[in-house]
């Protein structure tokens, strides 16, 4: 069974290759999950040993693999042909040749009396002998062993002729194409080539539709460039009847379906807000058209929920986040856990995500708390032995999720948690097996560290995280993964700096603004607002810590300026948490530029932030956060008395 295993593997990652397909694209065709994909690398590398024939057979109907070419072990009761006895099939062909003479000899028969009885008539409508011969044959042959229904059939036949005839000289709008066309058939069906005027119009359907889609895809093209997500929508719905192998329902779930993937997986790899805007709304369109379908639904609305928290985690508001909160758990309700309990795991993993963003954004433990549980959750179905790398992708997301929670304390037992999950991770993410999420989870994990290091004396942990952020940039393709890129500078960024400001090294903070300004470049406010604005909160933090390596004020006032760009995005409403820490450090770069040029009434305006930030973040139960600013408020202070005094 291990050695059949292996076989109908290599099988799969011959043929999936040979199609250009991902292994994400497989396991939404074959399994009807995008995120199955670690299950789709366990068959190709024969790590399922006691694979089921239902899996197999999914595959195996998703990459067209003919039943001989699996291993018999591993086929589907269905797939098991039964001999049969060489005599009696050549019996039964004798005897079918035999009646098919008697129908042929029948047809003529039959044919000659039709023409017979309905020659008159043919000659009232003006119906030539041929197109009579060949419409006879075609009835005769429809009907052989009644003749009645024969005659009946013809009758009709020879009406419609004569309506069809008639039409045609009628004024038409239609172009001059299509009228050649049917001047054409027409010609054909009065010589009695009725065979070759229907070939003839499926030649010209045919060609019809071909230009039909050229138009849909052009129509397509220019609601990309109007950005208009409902016409790019809507011309993907009309090419599905010609585009769909079959009018089935199955068909049509796995066109939509492989729409929907190409969009969003554009959207999702590019950074595309309209690729994914169209991503939702065709995903949308699916869970309308399948709400009633059992088998279905569950994969509609887990994809669903995966769409709207693409986009959202990409949107300053949170509403479509929200909304995925709301279908992922609506998706859980119509996935059977006991039946699918894969399918039910992948889609708390996705709900713990948008929780976890939605409780960073809203600075909500109870709602970062419901996001650990979920992934918990996910982690009783996805276990190691089972789906090793799903497991260590459920692992690496808990640790996300353990660290924003660590971010919020001022102790760091939630974050040795973090950094335990992240390392059960790596187990399986080895850099030279699967180095892209080796670089992700390496990133976090330096992440964590340094939020560690924060809290520690020393740069130790810095210089490691910074080590370890320029290994992922190794790793990391700009081109094809330019947020993750960006994400990754901005973090080194954050290294460097506490690294600059800590050993007092202005060389460390140059380094830190080169890797701000590098992460701006992909990190623009268009694409990624809430980012924009935080890379450059880090670069106004920086660019004041340059400033006091200076007896100018350049580097303060651009400070001043990168703050109050950031502000534009990071209101108080979207996001108190970063607002509050963005209005507080402008307020120390004013108190700054205020002792620098002995400004009273701007240090006095620092104050009054200070005091503001410092409110906001007590209320909001930011301890850390809290103790910082009031630290600075402190210090303000004492300017603004000792330049009221000097006044």
């Amino acid at each position: 069974m291990s050695d059949d295993a292996k076989a109908f593997g290599a099988l799969v990652r011959q043929r999936r290759t040979a199609l250009k397909l991902t292994q994400e694209n497989l396991a939404d065709a074959a399994l009807g999950n995008l995120d199955r994909k670690g299950m789709i690398s366990q068959i190709e590398n024969g790590k399922i040993p006691n694979i089921t024939s239902a899996t197999v057979k999914k595959v195996a109907e998703a990459l067209s693999i003919d039943v001989e070419e699996i291993p018999t072990s591993l086929r589907w009761s269905e797939a098991i042909e039964v001999a049969t006895d060489t005599n009696t099939v050549v019996h039964k062909l004798q005897a079918a040749s035999e009646r098919s003479q008697a129908i042929d000899d029948k047809v003529l028969a039959n044919t000659d009396k039709l023409v017979e009885l309905l020659s008159e008539q043919a000659q009232d409508f003006k119906i030539k002998e041929g197109m009579l011969i060949a419409l006879a044959r075609r009835y005769a042959e429809g009907s052989p062993h009644d003749f009645d229904a024969a005659f009946a059939g013809l009758e009709q036949a020879l009406e419609v002729a004569v309506q069809d005839r008639e039409r045609g000289k009628l004024p038409s709008n239609t172009d001059d194409a299509v009228n050649v066309v049917i001047a054409r058939v027409d010609a054909l069906n009065e010589t009695g080539d009725i065979d070759q005027a229907a070939a003839l119009l499926a030649e010209e359907e045919a060609r019809a539709q071909a230009g039909l889609l050229r138009l849909y895809e052009k129509a397509i093209s220019q609601a990309i460039l109007t950005r208009d997500v409902d016409a790019a929508v809507s011309y993907e719905l009309k090419k599905l009847p010609l585009e769909a192998q079959s009018p089935s329902p199955k068909d049509s779930y796995a066109y939509l379906r492989s729409v929907f993937v190409e969009w969003y997986n554009r959207g999702d790899q590019r950074g595309l807000n309209f690729d994914g805007a169209v991503a939702v709304e065709l995903i949308r369109e699916m869970v309308r058209r399948y709400q009633n379908d059992e088998e279905r639904i569950g994969s509609c609305l887990s994809n669903l929920g995966l769409a709207l928290h693409r986009l959202g985690s990409r949107e300053a508001d949170s509403h479509k986040v929200s909304e995925a909160i709301t279908v992922f758990r609506a998706a859980l309700e119509k996935t059977d856990v006991d039946h699918n309990p894969l399918d039910w795991a992948t889609t708390q993993m996705n709900l713990g995500s948008a929780l976890r963003t939605l409780g960073t954004r809203n600075n909500c433990p109870r709602t970062l708390n419901e996001a650990v549980e979920a992934y918990r959750a996910a982690l009783t179905k996805r276990t190691r032995d089972r789906v090793p790398m799903d497991w260590a992708i459920t692992k690496t997301n808990l640790g996300n999720a353990l660290s924003v929670l660590g971010e919020r304390e001022s102790g760091t037992e939630t974050l040795e948690e973090a950094l335990s999950a992240y390392r059960d991770a790596l187990k399986e993410f080895t850099r030279d097996r699967a180095p892209s999420k080796w670089a992700m989870v390496q990133m976090n994990l330096s992440t964590t560290l340094q939020v560690i290091g924060e809290r520690e004396n020393g740069t130790e942990k810095h210089k490691d995280a910074v080590a370890g952020y320029r290994a992922v940039l190794q790793e990391l393709s700009r081109s094809d993964l330019p947020l993750e890129w960006a994400r990754t500078q901005m973090n080194l960024g954050n290294a460097l700096q506490a690294i600059g400001e800590r050993e007092v090294c202005a060389n460390s903070l140059e380094e830190a603004a080169t890797a701000y300004r590098l992460a701006l470049e992909e990190y623009t406010r268009d694409r990624v607002p809430l980012d924009w604005a935080r890379a450059q909160m880090n670069l106004g933090v920086t660019l004041r810590s340059l400033g006091q390596f200076e007896t100018g004020t350049l580097r303060l006032e651009e400070s001043l300026i990168a703050y109050r760009s950031a502000l534009e995005e990071l209101t108080r409403e979207r996001d108190l948490t970063s607002w509050a820490f963005t209005n507080g450090n402008e307020a120390v770069a004013m108190m700054y530029l205020a002792d620098r040029t002995d400004n009273a009434a701007l240090a006095a305006r620092a104050l009054g932030q200070l005091v503001e930030t410092e409110s906001a973040l007590q209320k909001n139960g930011h301890e850390a956060g809290t103790e910082v600013f009031a630290k600075s408020r402190i210090e303000a202070e004492a300017l603004v008395a000792k330049l009221t005094n000097a006044d």
